[in-house]
């Protein structure tokens, strides 16, 4: 029950210490104590439930957490925690209020269906705000997003073997965990060459799996159900470009090209926060000083990274702003400590 397990003890040393401090009162101690120096952003992707994840045909490592632990997690930041928008931290950076003592924020990843389907309800129960950024070129578009089509074409062939000429790469499939290791490896390959490679390489990919793009169960938002969202006053949205390509791997055109298309879509459908960008992949190497002097200029006010912790506020860096990352492994004690203490328990 990979999607859904609810657990408070995990497996590793961090988790132990995160049960140990649950247990302990120490977590309520920290609460009470260290709030309003650094707001807490939450980082998902999906809400899914996984049953088999063998049998899942899609990336497991995308979905953060199943339906029922997305709830609990809701129910626990608005007992303890102040859960604020995004464009709330703006207008404190701004001077034009106050953060609230423990600040955090919900944030999801690239407009993934599932995020109306299944976070959506639960952040209307629980009132908890939210901010989708959105990979626009996928809205309406009937395609999967390009990351989840390599997992979804390795699992899904029926060929005994694959190979990607253009990265080097060659995989014999069998067994599963076979199969996720292949696209694992592919799709740390497509993220380290120029964009032109890894474009090649998704179209070789497709030939050599003989598996169709697909929306069926990993589809993007309908620009539809992004306005139901925006008209329930919770739900805000931000830019994560347009086709969601690394940005380091572009060119200066290019780089302009994808987050000028991307601010320009979400603006003319007055879509909140618009001029908040969300690096896709987000680590150190897939944004550099280029991409932060363009999206600058492009109308972008705060750059959000997915390198894993908390930035101190008001920020250094407005477009350095680090996350706190909710993986499916994720226990209910280490993500009440992740949140508490996150200098220890962020990653």
């Amino acid at each position: 029950m990979a999607g859904s397990r609810p657990p408070m003890l995990g497996r590793g040393k961090k988790d132990a210490a995160a049960w140990a401090a649950h247990a302990t009162g120490a977590l309520r101690v920290a609460l009470r104590a260290r709030g309003g120096f650094a707001p807490r952003i939450l980082a998902y992707h999906r809400v899914w439930d996984i049953d088999d994840e063998s049998r899942f045909p899609w990336d497991p490592e995308l979905v953060s957490c199943g339906v029922e632990e997305f709830a609990w997690q809701m129910r626990w930041i608005a007992r303890h925690m102040d859960p604020v928008p995004l464009a709330t931290v703006i207008d404190a950076l701004e001077g034009r209020g106050r953060l609230p003592a423990r600040a955090v924020v919900v944030t999801f990843d690239d407009g993934h269906r599932d995020n109306y389907t299944h976070a959506f309800p639960v952040l209307r129960e629980t009132g908890v705000p939210a901010t989708v950024f959105l990979s626009t070129d996928y809205m309406d578009s009937g395609r999967t997003f390009w990351f989840d089509r390599v997992a979804h074409q390795l699992h899904a062939t029926d060929r005994p073997k694959v190979a990607i000429a253009s990265l080097g790469l060659a995989f014999a499939l069998a067994a599963p965990e076979t199969r996720r290791r292949a696209a694992d490896e592919t799709l740390a390959a497509m993220k380290r060459v120029p964009e032109a490679v890894r474009l090649a390489a998704l179209d070789e990919l497709q030939t050599a799996a003989g598996v169709a793009d697909g929306a069926q169960g990993s589809g993007a938002l309908s620009w539809a159900e992004v306005a139901a969202m925006r008209a329930s006053g919770l739900v805000a949205f931000g830019s994560h470009t347009a086709s969601h390509p690394i940005l380091s791997r572009l060119d200066e055109a290019q780089i302009r090209e994808e987050l000028g298309r991307s601010h320009a879509e979400l603006v003319a459908r007055d879509l909140g926060d618009a001029d908040v960008l969300a690096y896709p992949v987000g680590g150190d190497e897939a944004y550099d000083e280029r991409v932060v002097r363009i999206a600058r200029e492009c109308g972008y006010r705060l750059g959000i990274s997915y390198t894993p912790g908390v930035s101190r506020f008001p920020f250094e860096d407005a477009f350095r702003v680090r996350r706190l990352h909710v993986e499916r492994y994720t226990t209910r004690a280490r993500f009440a400590a992740m949140l508490a203490l996150p200098e220890v328990f962020a990653s």
